[in-house]
C-alpha cells in the first residue's frame, strides 16, 4: 500500500532559512500523519559546517571563505551548497519508515543511480566498509573538511568521485535525512566535479530532480500531494532561525 507524502519545492533561499526549515519540519512532524519531501536550492552559495566541525577549520578552505556559513544539525564534513539539488526527508516516529533508517538512507541513494541511468550515466554505491579498527577512528578525525571529499558506505558514487550524499538526525518526533546531489564544480569548491563535469551531459536541473522525484516515488512507493509550508511551520521556522541559525553561538560554536 502507498503511503501519501507531502512535497515541498521550495525557491533558493538563504542557508539560515533553509536549516531553519529542516528543524520545523522535525520539531511539528507530529502534526501530520505523513512524511514531507523538500526540495530545495540555496542563495547565496553557502558552506553548511557539520554539527561537530570546528568554525576554524574553514578559514583554511580559501576558496570559500567569500560564502555565508550556517552550522548544519547533522554531522559530517563541510558541504558547499551552489551547483547541487538539495532535499530533505522528514519522516513522522509514527510512520513505518522511522524504523527503517538504514533502509531509507539506502533507497534514497538507490533512486539517484536509478535516476542518471536515464541520462546513460552509470552511478554505483559506495560499498560496505567493515567495521572500523582503532586506527582507522583516529584517522577518521583528521578527514578531509569537506563532506565530499570524504567516503561513507552508501554514499553515490561516479568514476570514483562523490556525487551524493546523505546525513540523518533524529529527535522525539520525527527522523530527518537530507542530503545534497551534486551536479556540477563549483568555483567555490573547485577540486569538487559533479555529474556533469565526470559525465561531459548538460543536464537540466529541473528535469534531474523531477525525474529524481519519481524514482523516489518507486523507491518507497510514496503518493506526492504537492504541498507548502503552513503557517505553523512558518512561524516555527522564523522562531528557529532567530534563535539558532542566524546567530554567531551557534555557527562558530565550536
Amino acid at each position: 500500500m502507498k503511503n501519501t507524502c507531502r512535497l515541498i519545492i521550495d525557491p533558493p533561499a538563504a542557508g539560515s532559512w533553509n536549516m531553519s526549515v529542516d528543524q520545523a519540519l522535525m520539531e511539528t512532524a507530529d502534526t501530520y500523519a505523513q512524511p514531507t519531501l523538500r526540495i530545495y536550492n540555496w542563495h547565496p552559495a553557502t558552506l553548511s559546517l557539520g554539527y561537530f566541525q570546528s568554525y576554524e577549520t574553514r578559514l583554511a578552505h580559501k576558496e570559500s571563505l567569500g560564502c555565508t556559513c550556517v552550522r548544519r544539525s547533522t554531522g559530517g564534513g563541510a558541504i558547499l551548497h551552489d551547483q547541487e539539488i538539495t532535499y530533505s526527508l522528514c519522516v513522522p516516529s509514527a510512520n513505518r519508515w522511522s524504523k527503517k533508517n538504514t533502509e531509507l538512507y539506502d533507497l534514497i541513494h538507490q533512486a539517484t543511480i536509478e535516476t542518471l541511468r536515464q541520462w546513460n550515466i552509470a552511478a554505483q554505491l559506495f560499498p560496505k566498509i567493515p567495521e572500523k579498527t582503532s586506527a582507522q577512528k583516529t584517522k577518521e578525525k583528521n578527514q578531509a573538511f569537506l563532506c565530499f571529499e570524504r567516503r561513507t558506505s552508501g554514499d553515490v558514487i561516479l568514476d570514483q568521485f562523490k556525487i551524493g550524499g546523505s546525513a540523518q538526525r533524529r529527535s522525539r518526533n520525527a527522523l530527518l535525512q537530507h542530503g545534497s546531489i551534486l551536479l556540477a564544480k563549483s568555483t567555490y569548491a573547485p577540486q569538487l566535479p559533479g555529474i556533469q563535469d565526470l559525465s561531459g551531459k548538460l543536464i537540466d536541473r529541473d528535469e534531474l530532480t523531477e525525474a529524481w522525484i519519481q524514482s523516489v516515488n518507486r523507491q518507497l512507493k510514496f503518493d506526492f500531494l504537492p504541498a507548502q509550508l503552513s503557517e505553523n511551520e512558518f512561524q516555527t521556522t522564523e522562531k528557529i532561525e532567530n534563535e539558532r541559525y542566524v546567530r554567531k553561538q551557534w555557527n562558530e560554536k565550536r
